[in-house]
């Protein structure tokens, strides 16, 4: 096996490795549905138009049923912990070995494929993500990289599309921006089978909507929050600026890791020859920083008006997740440059190698609580109504 091999499998169980202590809780959405929850509750809740988590709250359409079975399979054969590990192991290693594919693709050499894992999975939006307890996002992050990577094969293979395309489902605004890169294909390579069953699984998501419009309508969508969701631009070169601060450990000096990756991104474009697959690569990258500025960028006012106007822009209310398509750009465009100038390669991975020291010196797991730390909490049997919370959330 080549060495960028072994590289990718060992980064690619960091997430698994960050909760070997226990299952994460009072954290943002780690504490929730599906790895708290036991088996038959996860299955009655994934069918439910019911959420019950907190004090509870109606389920407009459903996202997760595509992996509701398996997740329930895995939490009844391996506890909470065990499927938590699981998941998080097939999520990590398929971001590292969607990267490490991506440079070979491209001609890479072992350095370059061994940058390009460790860079997709150990940067600062993954770490970010990873603490605020968002599995589901990070999983349709790693499948994004295998759809873009495959659609822009030379010969893309239908079951690898249809399966990635698949596994964004469980974030709609990842499975919006997959759906839309199928059509494009379907339209390009008259390749209609992917887009043909992505658009049937669509269907319980648009029946739930359809039929839950008025309530989706009435949530509030303020241009004050995306104020306060908007990245500076110098964060979202960095891959960070999250409200909640969790990627500060990635400021300063060690910033030069992603800092670094975007200035080959940007060599890559400019530099010749010149090809329309790395222009549209480099305009789509840069697209997702812009989306991510939100209203402190230069199309502040355009997306002001939109807040205001159209209210399906809410899919992307949170525009920190908008920052996944710029890693991944990222990546294609750093590893293409390191195909084609070698000494670049080098850099990406003396760049890349600072991520890990940050991951050691502020793991995850020091914005946790386990599971198991949480003393048993008694109800009394008359208080039906009552609540409790459990803090800090953030």
């Amino acid at each position: 096996m080549r060495p960028s091999f072994w590289i990718a499998a060992f980064v690619g169980l960091s997430y698994a490795a960050s909760i070997a202590g226990g299952v994460p809780v009072l954290r943002q959405d780690w504490g929730t549905w599906p790895f708290l929850t036991d088996w038959h509750a996860m299955i009655g809740a994934g069918l439910s138009g019911w959420q019950p988590d907190g004090i509870g709250s109606p389920s407009a359409y459903p996202s997760g049923f595509l992996l509701l079975f398996p997740l329930a399979f895995a939490v009844a054969v391996l506890g909470h912990h065990g499927a938590a590990m699981l998941f998080l192991a097939a999520v990590g290693l398929l971001a590292a070995f969607g990267a490490r594919a991506w440079a070979l693709d491209c001609g890479c050499d072992e350095f370059a494929a061994s940058a390009a894992a460790i860079f997709a999975v150990l940067n600062p939006w993954a770490y970010t993500k990873l603490v605020a307890g968002h599995e589901y996002m990070l999983l349709a992050y790693a499948a994004s990289l295998w759809l873009f990577r495959e659609l822009l094969r030379t010969a893309p293979r239908a079951v690898v599309v249809t399966v990635a395309a698949l596994l964004t489902a469980q974030q709609l605004q990842f499975f919006f921006v997959s759906t839309l890169a199928l059509a494009v294909h379907t339209a390009t390579r008259r390749a209609w089978k992917p887009l043909a069953l992505v658009l049937v699984v669509w269907l319980p998501t648009v029946a739930g909507v359809a039929m839950n419009g008025r309530s989706l309508a009435a949530i509030p969508l303020l241009v004050s929050w995306e104020r306060n969701q908007s990245i500076r631009f110098t964060d979202a070169l960095q891959l960070n600026g999250y409200f909640a601060h969790y990627a500060d450990a990635f400021r300063g000096f060690f910033a030069c890791a992603t800092i670094d990756v975007f200035a080959l991104a940007v060599l890559a474009a400019v530099l010749p020859p010149y090809s329309r697959k790395r222009t549209g690569i480099a305009l789509a990258t840069l697209a997702a920083l812009l989306v991510a500025t939100g209203t402190r960028g230069p199309l502040g006012a355009p997306f002001a008006w939109l807040v205001e106007h159209v209210h399906a822009i809410g899919l992307f209310r949170e525009l920190y997740d908008v920052l996944a398509f710029a890693a991944i750009g990222m990546i294609a465009l750093a590893a293409s440059l390191s195909a084609r100038l070698r000494p670049a390669g080098w850099f990406w991975l003396l760049a890349a190698l600072l991520l890990p020291v940050v991951w050691l010196r502020s793991p995850p797991a020091r914005f946790w609580v386990w599971d198991w730390q949480i003393p048993p909490i008694a109800m009394p049997a008359t208080a039906a109504n009552e609540r409790f919370a459990l803090v800090p959330a953030f």
